[in-house]
């Protein structure tokens, strides 16, 4: 009955189409973007050649993703169907229908469904036009980029010309009636479309988006289970392979292709198995582009012969990707333009990395050679291909010419070409005046979306380079070209991690003109650059804690628009260089919108600054003036910036900077940080000595023309990267006479290193996670909590599900759920961590009957209740004795970095369940008001398998304790104690935690972490750096542990609080 009515729903529509507008020509594109939805995040829409709901060939089907943690999970769809099909798209669970209006597309019914296909409460509309039935569904969150869909589908506009439009919906989920028995089916599993996935992370590649192609792919590996299609499984890992070794990610990358190999040696009679072997050789040929090894990559993507060699899936081969089961190679170009298409497309990409490999080797006709051939394919391609879709490559192609002219000596040349490279990625329209390559009239004309921004910065970056060789440029020219492309990287909310090989010049400029003579100009200038490239891991935590703090709609707006705004600034700033000179009309309009646009953004700053948690996780870049006022008389601020090539350093005090590379090469730098902490300890049953040679000659690399300074300085906040990041900076020595000494000293002691001169013992050492944090935590006020201390640990072990429960899957971490028994089983293998240090600390600090929360009162659930109702605003120093958790996977899932908590019995289905874990997104939430936070865990588990995903404590945890040391100041605490990897049982350690928390009483946390290292290596049977250089600092090392201004009563406190968030 409910198929008869849908189809006469369909008939009743056909005459609902008042104020529809004209119909475009052409077919929708395969993928296309779709503006942001009202969380925020950009949407695009993905052709899916397999709906099962496609009655023929002419039915179609798109997919609608949005970015987010569930990257990969469709928040939507579009159908459109022959009338006759409309049946297959039926949906049971659906309110009463209503008349709505979709702008462009007119009357349509609208109802409020729980759609099996999204397993999700939607909004579906459905409405006739030209002959078609076509059907939309979408969470109510992304009703505008479902809109946005349905009218680029059903031809009546072009999709949005930019992913950061905000597409406001005409559609009101409110006024739908509900549906009744929602409740009984939302908690079935949204169904995954792995093709889907896979389309939207070729597209993302393919534009240089490798940052969320990693996010994307890694969350659909975790989503597709055993039963899926095993060639499928092969794409997405080829995809995740290329994308984290384009984020320089080689191990992961590593892990991605051997899987996918193996996947394919198992499935090698496959019809699409040998294209996808040389798929996967052609991708390995890019990631040893990446890793600079050029012969290497050039045989890998040498001409092997044959039909297969074609499938490298640019976004334009969607169709091939997803051939019907059974129906071959053959029959799947067969349903788009033909093999040809495929060939060409895949013979440029190809010939544009050997071009790459040749030119690297000095073979430089031959890399022209190579290029033509590519630009061959791409002017074939033009004819049939939607020109956005070839904006990539096209850019890629003449960028790579340029790098041929200069390679020949014409430095004009290769400038002209450069600008052509510009020009396509911005959508300009062909130039009379300059000609380039692969122009063709028509194409589209618009601003460069988030799609093209990293590659338009690392364009005008290479440029600036190449200006440099123009005889007769001034420098001031010079670095105002080069800064047009630093505030572009910035201005890219893709960059995160990826670090432009030509940023590295600019530094090199900077610092040459540094060092003939030394301006605050310069040294500002250096400061921005080396902050406009940041750690990939990072990155995508940034995100995700940016996103628990934006989730308030009101400062999520305000984000977003500043965002909007600083491309508008960077696209208007390229708009101004490239106007006619005699054009004075032009050059004042422009003028005057960014004249409009920077006050809008200086707007924007100023409100977003003044919420304090979004300060928290906001990285964008500091100034050197403004590090130098934050600082103590006394304290300097040292910062590693290890890019490509080089590690470059600055050093701020609170009279003058130092600006300067790092001796060698940033391999040998991470090959002397390595050596030094292998020295410390390289996972044997022995002790190793420590290489007191190796840790002075690394602080003599680090310290460099600043040397006598950092000397000096009674307080050092480092910020490291590469290597140094995972290095405790406590351990490098500074004077040489100490190791003269341990050396002579060696064969009678060698394990006594109580007099070697360590930093630990001359400085207060603290670290920032980057200068805005440091900024940030530096202007907290001191916490206004009441109570001293609150101490978290001793996890106990799960209990066994008994004869009478049922519990119910538990869902952790991105991607699927995990049987409770099979949880509680990888839980067991791990040793809790004793509560002892707890009651030592509270005694140390003067708080004997401190409060702690130990075993089945310490769970996940229950801390963040407690959290909410305000509990934990009431503490200076909250200490946790528990188990840190990398960011891994187990199973199918991947865990966020965490503590370990207790794993709670089942839960009712009417309240939350448990995981055992404290995420960092969760502690993003918490609501505190600390000075301190401590992370300590003494012990470690034996034997834990690797499904539990090093479960057994904080070896090598550097990345996870920067997202639980981000979520923790996030959550409004001023400094975290964390520790670098399991800390030795042992009397040295209590009395570290004793001589920690004593001194903290009325000292700074600095100087309490100072004097509890010096203590231990005063020690020579324990100076040994294990036992002392685990512990650092994170955040105001300025501040005591316990606050100097009288607390505020309880309730005075959490009420005040409770205004100060409602303020946020």
């Amino acid at each position: 009955m409910k198929r008869l009515i849908a189809i006469a729903s369909a008939a009743v529509l056909m005459a609902q189409t008042g104020g529809a507008a004209p119909r475009l020509r052409g077919q929708a594109p395969d993928v296309f973007v779709l503006g942001r939805d009202a969380t925020g995040e950009p949407c695009s829409a993905t052709r899916n050649w397999r709906d099962p709901r496609l009655g023929d060939a002419f039915d179609a089907a798109w997919g609608l993703t949005c970015r987010g943690v569930a990257a990969s999970r469709q928040q939507g769809y579009a159908l459109r169907l022959d009338p006759a099909h409309a049946a297959a798209a039926d949906v049971k669970e659906c309110g009463t229908a209503i008349t709505q209006t979709i702008d462009g597309i007119g009357a349509v019914e609208a109802r409020a469904c729980y759609d099996p296909t999204l397993a999700a409460a939607a909004v579906r509309v459905q409405f006739r036009r030209d002959g078609r039935y076509y059907v939309g569904a979408a969470a109510p969150t992304a009703l505008g980029p479902l809109e946005a869909m349905l009218r680029t589908v059903a031809r009546v506009a072009p999709s949005p010309a930019d992913r950061d439009v905000v597409v406001t919906p005409t559609l009101s989920a409110a006024r739908l009636p509900q549906p009744a028995g929602m409740a009984e089916v939302s908690s079935a599993r949204a169904v995954f479309d792995a093709s889907a996935a896979l389309q939207a992370s070729i597209q993302l590649n393919h534009r240089g988006r490798y940052v969320e192609a990693s996010r994307l792919l890694n969350d659909a590996l975790s989503r597709l289970d055993n039963d899926g299609a095993a060639l499928t499984r092969v794409e997405l890992e080829l995809e995740a392979g290329l994308a984290d070794s384009n984020i320089r990610q080689f191990d992961a990358a590593d892990d991605h292709f051997a899987r996918a190999g193996a996947v394919l040696t198992a499935n090698a009679r496959s019809d699409r198995a040998a294209a996808l072997e040389a798929k996967r050789a052609v991708y390995r040929g890019l990631d040893l582009l990446n890793r600079r090894q050029w012969a290497e990559a050039l045989a890998a993507m040498a001409d092997r012969g044959g039909e297969a060699k074609f499938l490298l899936d640019p976004a334009t081969l969607s169709r091939l990707n997803q051939a019907p089961p059974g129906a071959g190679v053959s029959a799947a170009l067969s349903s788009v333009d033909g093999a040809q298409l495929a060939r060409l497309m895949l013979e440029a990409q190809r010939r544009w990395a050997r071009s790459v490999a040749l030119l690297a080797l000095g073979r430089t006709q031959e890399s022209n050679d190579e290029l033509d051939r590519a630009a061959e394919g791409i002017a074939q391609l033009q004819r049939s291909v939607e020109s956005d879709t070839l904006t990539a490559i096209k850019s890629r192609v003449q960028r790579q010419y340029a790098r041929v002219a200069v390679r020949e000596g014409k430095v004009d040349v290769a400038l002209s070409l450069f600008d052509c490279a510009i020009a396509s990625l911005q959508g300009q329209p062909p130039s009379e005046q300059k000609p380039c390559p692969l122009d063709r009239p028509g194409r589209r004309i618009g601003a460069p979306g988030n799609a093209e921004g990293l590659m338009i910065a690392e364009t005008e970056l290479e440029r600036t380079n190449i200006l440099a060789r123009r005889p007769g440029v001034s420098m001031r020219d010079l670095l105002t070209a080069y800064d047009a492309g630093v505030d572009a990287l910035i201005a890219s909310t893709d960059a995160g991690g990826i670090v432009p090989a030509s940023l590295e010049s600019y530094l090199e400029t900077l610092t040459t003109l540094y060092a003939q003579a030394p301006t605050a100009e310069l040294a500002e200038r250096y400061f921005r650059a080396v902050q406009s490239a940041g750690e990939p891991g990072i990155a995508r935590q940034l995100a995700q804690l940016q996103s628990v703090v934006t989730a308030d709609g009101t400062l999520g707006a305000k984000v977003r628009d500043r965002g909007e705004v600083e491309r508008q600034i960077v696209q208007l700033r390229y708009a101004i260089a490239a106007a006619p000179a005699d054009d004075a009309v032009s050059l004042a309009s422009l003028e005057a919108q960014r004249r409009t646009a920077e006050a809008k953004l200086t707007d924007l700053n100023a409100t977003i600054a003044s919420d304090s948690r979004y300060r928290a996780v906001d990285d964008r870049p500091a100034t050197v003036r403004e590090v130098r006022a934050a600082l103590r008389p006394g304290e300097i601020y040292l910062k590693i910036s290890r890019l490509r090539t080089h590690a470059w350093a600055t050093v701020i005090d609170r009279e003058k900077a130092w600006i300067y590379p790092l001796a060698g090469s940033s391999e040998d730098t991470d090959e002397v940080a390595t050596r030094v902490l292998n020295s410390i300890r390289d996972n044997s049953d022995s002790l190793p000595f420590f290489d007191v040679v190796a840790a002075h000659d690394l602080f003599e690399l680090v310290a460099g023309p600043a040397r006598q300074a950092i000397v000096d300085a009674r307080a050092i906040v480092f910020d490291l990267s590469g290597a140094l990041q995972n290095l405790p900076a406590g351990v490098m020595v500074a004077d040489p006479a100490s190791v003269r000494a341990y050396r002579a000293r060696f064969d009678l002691e060698p394990n006594d290193y109580s007099h070697v001169d360590f930093l630990a013992s001359r400085a207060e050492i603290s670290n920032a996670l980057s200068p805005r944090s440091f900024l940030i935590a530096r202007a907290l006020p001191e916490s206004v909590a009441p109570r001293p201390f609150i101490g978290f640990g001793q996890n106990a072990p799960p209990i066994e599900a008994s004869a009478g429960m049922t519990p119910r899957p538990v869902s952790f971490g991105f991607g699927c759920a995990m049987a409770y028994d099979d949880l509680a089983g990888i839980m067991r293998r791990v040793r809790p961590v004793s509560a002892a240090e707890l009651g030592i600390a509270a005694l140390a600090l003067g708080n004997p009957e401190a409060p702690e929360v130990t075993g089945r009162a310490f769970t996940d659930t229950a801390m963040m209740a407690a959290s909410d109702a305000g509990d934990y605003l009431q503490y200076q120093v909250i200490h946790f004795a528990t188990h840190g958790l990398p960011e891994s996977h187990w199973g199918c899932s991947v865990v966020p970095p965490s503590l370990l908590t207790t794993l709670a019995a089942p839960a009712p289905p009417d309240q939350p369940q448990s995981d055992g874990l404290l995420t960092f997104s969760e502690i993003a939430r918490l609501r505190l008001d600390a000075n301190l936070v401590v992370l300590l865990a003494c012990e470690t588990a034996a034997g834990v398998s690797t499904r539990g995903g090093r479960l057994g404590g904080q070896d090598e945890s550097a990345a996870t304790l920067d997202g639980l040391v981000r979520a923790f100041i996030t959550a409004n605490a001023r400094s975290v104690l964390a520790t670098y990897w399991k800390v030795p049982d042992g009397p040295q350690t209590v009395d570290f935690v004793r001589t920690f928390y004593a001194t903290g009483r009325t000292d700074t946390i600095g100087m309490a972490l100072r004097r509890a290292q010096t203590m231990v290596i005063a020690r020579p049977d324990v100076s040994h750096p294990f036992f002392w250089a685990a512990f650092f600092l994170v955040g105001d090392a300025s501040k005591t542990m316990l606050s100097r201004t009288p607390p505020l009563p309880a309730a005075q406190h959490v009420a005040a609080n409770e205004h100060s968030i409602g303020q946020r």
